[in-house]
Order: C-alpha cells, then structure tokens, then sequence
C-alpha cells in the first residue's frame, strides 16, 4: 500500500510536469515565432529598402527617408518629433533595419529671433532610436513641454525618465524659456562602433522644402 501510494504521488507529479512544461514551451514557441517578425526588415515597404544601396547613394537616401517621412506631434503637455524608417544592409551585406544600427536619436534645435551675445540659445534633445508597430517610422521624440518649462532657465542637462527617457541639453539660455524653435540637425548615432548619421539644417530644408520649427506654445 506503501508503495502503490508513493508510486500514484509520483506519477501526479510528473503529469503536473509535463502539463507545465507543454504550457512554457507553449508560450516560448508563441513569443519566438512572433518576436523576429516584428523585426524583419523584409517586413519593411520595398520602397523603403535601401539594402541594395550602398556609399553616397545609400546615405542621401536615408537622409532623405528620415526627413521626409517626419512629422510633428502633440500629446498631451508633450511635443515630439517622429522620423522616417527603413532598411539597409551591414557591411557583412546582411539585411538589417535602421534602427539596430543606430542606438540613439539626437535633434539640435536654435531659438528663433533670439540671440544672446550673438549666439542663438541651443537645445540638444536625445532618445532611443525604436521603430514603430508598422517599422516605417521611427518612433517620436517627446519633450515634455509642461515639465522643461517649468524649470528654471540656464545652461545644463535635463533628464526625464518617465515613459520613454529623454535627455535635454540646453545652452546660452535667457531668462525665459524659448518657445520657437528650429531644427538645425538630426543625429543618427552608434557610440558602440562610433559612427553616426548627421543630417543639417540645409538638408533639413532642401528635403522639406522649408525649415522645420517646432513650438513651446
């Protein structure tokens, strides 16, 4: 009796083992099967595909992806900038997205109609580079407008951390905060392998067709 008991104890246990293992390898099946999909850059519109390009063909192409594909948004107390996405291929010639060959994402904005001993007061605002649900649009950049405002004035950094980090660097600043602001370059950058794609204030224009301010208020 023993044993016939020690024996049905056993084999409950290893039932309840296999029923938890099935729903694991269930799960990790789901997720792994569903994780590179959202990451395959085959995923991405062929008209955005730049793994074919290569020297200053490729490099005038995502210039030109990135800014004609941004747009500024409004949510909540926060502005952000959202950028065009792409593929292109490694050095190896490996399709990859932009987004894993560049880290962060870093704006550089001027005052306008402003300058403090003949400088523009300056803003560097820099966040991770992450693409969208869709892959083709780098997610945007959010300032937290209610919050930088409501700091008090002067050269630094600022950091916030709720929802998606960003960083504010800011220089030259007056006793007020200025509310116009233009885009003076847009930095693609991979510290790691120290590289980065830097788009100015001219190629902003040329592409838009006009500059591209953005506005506290």
């Amino acid at each position: 009796m023993i044993i016939g008991g020690l024996l049905k104890k056993l084999g409950m246990t290893f039932l309840l083992f296999l029923s938890s293992w099935g729903v694991g390898y269930g799960i990790m099946l789901h997720t792994s099967n569903w994780g590179p999909i959202n990451r395959d850059p085959a995923a991405v519109r062929q008209i955005y595909d730049f793994s074919n390009l290569s020297g200053t063909d490729l490099t005038d192409a995502m210039k030109k992806r990135i800014i004609s594909g941004s747009t500024v948004i409004r949510k909540n107390q926060s502005l952000g900038v959202e950028l065009g996405h792409f593929a292109m291929a490694k050095i190896t010639g490996e399709k990859t997205l932009a987004c894993q060959e560049f880290q962060k994402v870093i704006f550089r904005f001027e005052a306008e109609g402003m300058a403090i001993g003949g400088e523009r007061p300056a803003m560097e605002v820099e966040g991770a580079c992450e693409f969208s649900e869709d892959m083709t649009k780098i997610s945007p950049i959010f300032i937290p407008v209610d919050k930088v405002l409501a700091e008090k004035p002067a050269d630094g950094e600022f950091q916030y951390r709720e929802g998606k980090p960003v960083t504010i660097r800011v220089h030259g600043m007056p006793s007020e905060w200025p509310t116009r602001w233009l885009l003076t370059s847009v930095r693609l950058s991979n510290s790691s392998e120290q590289r980065e794609l830097l788009i100015n204030s001219d190629e902003v224009s040329e592409i838009l067709g006009r500059p591209m301010m953005v506005y506290f208020k």
